[in-house]
């Protein structure tokens, strides 16, 4: 089934800035997408005409609303729309699209998107290049679903089990934590749903629930290092030689910062 999604603050006093009203708002939506175990097909927040967020959602079976209403807190207006055709569907997507992204209201600074180049565009003109992204790396992760199954029922060769489980993979709430071997020893990938954004510093804000948090915790520590071929101590430079590396510039460092909730 695929819906359009509708969620909106019915109050903006309630918050003192944007970045609050911005993080509230992402927190009920993405607390829905994932009690319907929904796919965000194309997803705007705006602020026009009043803050709000769009997005067209497919799901596996019929939304219980009674259900997502538990979740929604006071203060908020949440609506779904069946979309019932295929044209249904193009046409939610053109009307989600048409609406003008919300401005961080810091430095004058607006929301931008990372193009496939690598170069920064103002604005929401890239949406489908992101998409067309995301699509193929669900691709990539479903062929690699249907290898995990194969080695579950025994139908794979030694050599195929080898290969392709030296990774493990997490999923917690709107990003996916791949951990993998690499040259230096351990590689992380961190893939976000479509709708999370960098702010104006570069960073990417991701709330997780206590469960979640714990599921990336364990997910990371299953992966067995002592597995991997890592050397501290060397490093490879780009015509093949090894060079040393002092401890100093390989020694992690962990800085903690007392505070309260983000």
């Amino acid at each position: 089934m695929h819906y359009l999604l509708t969620v909106r603050p019915l109050s903006v006093k309630r918050f003192s800035n944007f970045f609050e009203l911005y993080d509230f708002t992402m927190s009920v939506f993405n607390s829905i997408v994932r009690s319907v175990d929904a796919h965000v097909l194309t997803f705007r927040f705006s602020d026009d005409p009043y803050y709000h967020i769009h997005a067209v959602i497919r799901t596996n079976g019929r939304i219980r609303y009674d259900h997502v209403h538990e979740i929604v807190p006071k203060g908020f207006h949440v609506h779904f729309a069946p979309l019932r055709k295929k044209s249904d569907v193009e046409n939610a997507k053109e009307y989600v699209l048409r609406h003008r992204p919300a401005r961080l209201v810091n430095a004058d600074e607006n929301v931008t998107f990372i193009k496939c180049d690598g170069k920064k565009n103002i604005g929401g003109e890239n949406v489908y290049d992101i998409e067309e992204r995301i699509e193929k790396l669900e691709r990539a992760v479903e062929k690699l679903a249907g290898i995990v199954e194969k080695l579950a029922n025994g139908k794979t060769s030694e050599a195929e089990s080898k290969t392709e489980m030296q990774s493990v993979e997490i999923r917690a709430g709107a990003m996916t934590v791949i951990v993998q071997e690499s040259r230096k020893g351990v590689a992380l990938r961190i893939r976000f749903r479509s709708f999370v954004k960098p702010n104006n510093k570069g960073e990417y804000y991701v709330a997780l629930t206590p469960d979640e948090y714990k599921q990336l915790i364990a997910g990371l520590q299953s992966f067995n290092v002592s597995e991997t071929n890592a050397n501290s101590n060397t490093n490879t430079n780009t015509n093949g030689k090894k060079s040393s590396r002092s401890g100093r510039n390989s020694k992690t460092r962990i800085k903690s910062k007392r505070g309260g909730e983000l």
